[in-house]
This record gives C-alpha cells, structure tokens and sequence, in this order.
C-alpha cells in the first residue's frame, strides 16, 4: 500500500526554463524542495538554483522535460516512499 496523489506532467515551459507552481514545493532546513515520480515512488528533488516568479519557481534544468511532478508534496512521508498516480 501507498500514498495515493495529485500529479501532474511538466509542460508549462517558456523560453527561461520550467514554471515548477509553488503548490508542489516545500521547504526545510536545507531550502526548498519538490517531489518527482519515478518508477510509482516519489523522488526529492532540490529547486536549487531558480528564480522565483509569481505562480512558482522557474526551473532551466533540462531534465525537467515529461517529469511528472508531484502536487501534494505535503503528503510524501519520506524519499522513496510509495505513490499511485492521479491526475487532477
């Protein structure tokens, strides 16, 4: 059994980067972070070095391109932690 929560396919994309919304991300002691679906567990990954625009953080990590990111980061118990996909 796992969590089950809301994803969702990157595709708002602009010439600058990856628009990542500021409901997906979180933050800790380390700074901000978001999760990622790989492989139906969910991933943490690090906004690192973005700008932060008014819907979010601007991304221009390429490997941003058909990553589905997870919108109830709040709900991820820990890094690996099991996750059913459902789209919104």
């Amino acid at each position: 059994l796992g969590l089950t929560t809301k994803v969702v396919v990157v595709t708002s994309v602009t010439e600058a980067g990856y628009l990542l919304p500021y409901e997906a991300v979180l933050a800790d002691e380390e700074g901000s972070y978001y999760y990622v679906l790989n492989d139906g567990a969910a991933r943490l990954r690090r906004v690192g070095n973005a700008i932060q625009v008014p819907r979010g953080w601007l991304l221009n990590e390429e490997k941003m391109s058909d990553t589905v990111v997870i919108l109830e980061p709040e709900k991820v118990a820990y890094d690996g932690a099991v996750v059913t996909e459902v789209t919104p």
